[in-house]
């Protein structure tokens, strides 16, 4: 039997609130900056494609005003690197380096 004073869940020893928060962009930070070290522009544009489809399901979960915000963003953001990925593929975007 669990008493008033207890909670009913095990804690995990997780930050929470702000903390929680500060912590969860801080790793996602990490993961983009290691991937893009990595894989260079390829890794950003998964990412992009990632942080789109969260977005919008984000979005489509909402309630309010926020909604069509993060569908539109989200659809930005998948679409975005796929016409920059064919514009390259077909060679109308040329990357010189000197």
């Amino acid at each position: 039997m669990v008493s008033m004073g207890t909670p009913a869940t095990p804690t995990t020893g997780k930050p929470r609130g702000i903390t929680a928060q500060l912590y969860s962009w801080a790793v996602f930070l990490l993961v983009v900056i290691v991937a893009t070290w990595f894989l260079g522009p390829f890794a950003l544009m998964v990412l992009s494609a990632v942080a789109g489809v969260a977005l919008i399901v984000t979005g489509v979960r909402a309630s309010g005003w926020p909604r069509p915000v993060l569908i539109v963003a989200g659809a930005l953001l998948v679409a975005l690197p796929v016409f920059v990925f064919i514009d390259l593929a077909t060679g109308g975007f040329v990357i010189t380096v000197r």
